[in-house]
């Protein structure tokens, strides 16, 4: 056996062995994001109410839209760097890294700044549907959450490394401490305080923060010391290649932004606040199975970057296998949630809410074929091939939201949902079509792209 062929099986057993670890933590860290998330729930729904608690989601909802202010700039990020790196040129790993950080510094610092000269124009209980009683305490907790997320857009480039490094399971242990943080915050409010909307918010967006910004200078004081963010290494050359692969991330991600942000707006305003509380708790539960899942498929992003770039099209083969059949275990454990619904409503949410099969069953069509396209489309990301993908999702989205008012003031939130089934559907048919096509070097045109 040769030294190369050595080599190769030592990447590939590496490469493994990277992805079995980062199952493991995924999975126990979404567990226990799942665990503490619940509780959350149950705890922040029993100290605000259904419509306050509904207000804060879609209050939520409207910040987590600055996100994609990155431009894509982060999935961009993610893939040069993972290339750099498999082809083990450190200096341009480098000046990615600092060139990405200081365009997330000025776009974080921009947001900030436009935000601050807008807010003074814009009434929250109107674009919320909230009472108007309501307005000073939602113009201040919107600045801080505003403030906060500006923050995390610039720190929260680690955890892109991270993930670039086939680690994402740190990232996502880190959310999870920053879940159990939420939980003891928000516990320890309710006990010293009347029900405020506004200690809530807040309290709920620092406790997020702070595990994340602590994680950002640990590794860049430490494991990433080398490649610490500098002006000096700031270059233009890298930004035109991290543009032009992230701004195609970026039109998929604003497309993302009204096929999956937009739902909680529109149920607010077509339902009303309350219908929210239960379309995201009915969300929130089964989301679950999404959770569980994700927890397979997140590694395969990156790994897939270093595999395709090997041509080590057997280990992404077997990959694709194994996690297709966990898709159809999950499919089964949809099924049991469902069922065991009414008792798992009574000790989550203590007869606040009682489920909605209809909105249930609908949900689990939702996640279980969201779940099937998932996993076709980590793949594409991670070997950029996302053309085809963004343009079926910029169909979707044109169609989306007119589909979803028509279908909401007809059917309500069983309207609204079935529109959210149409296209997880739909993607779940022609990405693997995409996939076999690549796997087998038989794609061309747009298929390729």
């Amino acid at each position: 056996m040769g030294i190369h062929s050595k080599k190769e099986i030592l990447q590939k057993n590496n490469r493994s062995i990277k992805y079995k670890k980062n199952i493991v933590l995924l999975f126990l860290s979404q567990f226990l994001s799942l665990i503490t998330s619940l509780l959350l729930v149950s705890v922040t729904l029993e100290f605000l109410g259904i419509e306050e608690y509904g207000i804060w989601i879609t209050l939520t909802t409207l910040v987590s839209w600055f996100a994609f202010f990155d431009i894509g700039l982060g999935h961009g990020l993610r893939n040069k760097y993972a290339e750099a790196k498999t082809h083990n040129n450190f200096e341009d790993v480098k000046k990615y890294v600092s060139t990405a950080f200081f365009i997330f510094l000025a776009i974080g610092l921009f947001i900030f700044i436009c935000y601050a000269i807008a807010s003074p124009f814009i009434n929250l209980s109107k674009i919320l549907n909230a009472p108007e009683s309501l307005n000073q305490d939602l113009s201040i907790l919107a600045y801080f959450v505003v403030g906060m997320f500006c923050i995390r857009f610039v720190v929260n480039i680690v955890c892109t490394l991270l993930i670039a490094d086939q680690k994402p399971g740190i990232p996502v242990f880190m959310a999870a401490i920053g879940n159990v943080f939420s939980l003891i915050a928000v516990y320890w409010i309710t006990k010293i305080s009347e029900p405020s909307l506004l200690y809530i918010g807040i309290a709920l967006t620092a406790t997020q923060l702070f595990p994340l910004t602590v994680l950002f200078f640990y590794y860049f004081l430490t494991s990433y010391k080398s490649i610490y963010p500098s002006i000096r290494d700031f270059s233009k050359p890298h930004i035109r290649s991290v543009f032009s692969l992230g701004f195609r991330f970026f039109l998929i991600q604003i497309t993302a932004l009204v096929l999956f942000q937009s739902n909680n707006i529109i149920v607010a305003h077509i339902c009303g606040p309350t219908e929210v509380s239960e379309f995201n708790i009915t969300y929130k539960y089964l989301n679950v199975l999404f959770l569980i899942f994700s927890s397979f498929v997140n590694p395969l992003w990156s790994a897939s970057t270093e595999a395709y770039i090997k041509n080590d099209i057997a280990w992404i083969h077997n990959s694709i296998k194994k996690l297709n059949q966990i898709w159809f275990g999950l499919v089964l454990l949809g099924v049991i949630l469902v069922i065991l619904s009414p008792l798992a409503y009574k000790l989550w949410l203590k007869n606040t809410l009682t489920p909605d099969f209809i909105l249930l069953g609908l949900f689990l069509f939702y996640f279980i074929f969201l779940c099937r396209s998932f996993l076709y489309r980590n793949f594409m990301n991670g070997v950029s091939k996302i053309s085809l993908q963004f343009y079926v999702t910029i169909l979707q989205a044109i169609l989306h939201i007119p589909l979803t008012i028509v279908s909401g003031k007809f059917a309500g939130l069983y309207g609204i949902t079935a529109v959210m089934v149409l296209w997880a559907v739909t993607n779940s048919i022609w990405e693997p079509i995409q996939f076999k096509k690549i796997i087998t070097n038989t794609a061309k045109g747009i298929w390729n792209k």
